[in-house]
């Protein structure tokens, strides 16, 4: 009997802190890298390293191993730290956090440049969910040849001054079959 494809990967986070002007305070802003770490039924190399698009178009044609159901593990690394260089816990959003509410923590949204404040969309028969603080699990069961969608990834850092919201928008690309 078939089994169903997984593809693991991790989403590594740096603090990058700028002065402000005139002495005001430095603001917060990160640096993200992605490190495909695991993969079964899904070819290697399948994760963007800098920009974290997952490219489903590379599925391996084995029909009578794997399903085209695919299980999609982002674990968060973070090296974040606060101004003076002091660590601090950063982790996945829960939904309704951040400045938008109405925007969902972890949500999905057509392919445009960014979700941004775009209102968050329902793919079909493709499922987010927050694991742990840790890790967000996409559970994809579309069949070969379905759009590309944008899946937006609420990231929460734990600020001394108060918790700052960062968001990612790595792109899912459509499904297929690369080689066997």
């Amino acid at each position: 009997m078939p089994s169903h494809r997984a593809l693991r990967f991790k989403v590594i986070v740096w603090s990058n802190w700028s002065a402000g002007q005139d002495g005001a305070d430095a603001t917060l802003e990160a640096s993200t890298t992605f490190e495909q770490t695991g993969h079964e039924g899904v070819g290697e190399d399948v994760v963007h390293p800098q920009a974290g698009h997952i490219d489903l178009g590379r599925l391996l044609h084995a029909p009578d191993d794997y399903t085209h159901h695919v299980g999609i593990d982002i674990t968060l690394e973070s090296h974040m730290t606060d101004a003076h260089g002091q660590p601090v816990h950063a982790r996945w959003a829960k939904p309704g956090e951040g400045p938008n509410p109405e925007i969902a923590a972890q949500a999905f949204c057509w392919f445009v440049a960014s979700c941004g404040d775009a209102a968050p969309i329902a793919v079909p028969h493709v499922t987010p969910r927050r694991v742990s603080d840790r890790i967000v699990r996409i559970d994809d069961h579309r069949e070969v040849g379905q759009p590309m969608y944008i899946y937006n990834l609420g990231l929460v850092v734990e600020l001394p001054g108060g918790p700052h919201f960062i968001t990612i928008d790595p792109i899912v690309t459509g499904k297929g079959i690369g080689p066997s």
